[in-house]
């Protein structure tokens, strides 16, 4: 990721960004007992924003003030949003 001719960065902001994730999984590992129950709450409360987004989405549906397509069209960002959010706070179903 260095330009051969004088070693400088060529992408140095993606390069600091993966540092930044680095940083940030090594502080999880490191202080687990800590950021835990705090992670597991973030996580949760996300996962309940997204749920009641959906709940109001359905409600909007059904009283005609949203289009079928536009329904579809949300439900499946929900539905990425809801996996995305699973998958990174490690709450995913068996």
């Amino acid at each position: 990721m260095t330009a051969p001719d004088d070693g400088r960065l060529l992408h140095p902001m993606l390069t600091e960004d993966y540092r930044g994730r680095l940083r940030a999984t090594a502080r999880l590992r490191d202080d687990a007992q800590t950021f835990g129950p705090r992670r597991r709450d973030h996580f949760t409360a996300a996962l309940a924003a997204v749920a009641a987004g959906r709940s109001r989405l359905i409600q909007l549906h059904r009283t005609g003030r949203i289009h079928d397509s536009t329904l579809q069209a949300l439900e499946a960002e929900l539905d990425l949003d809801e996996l995305h959010l699973k998958r990174l706070g490690g709450l995913n179903e068996p």
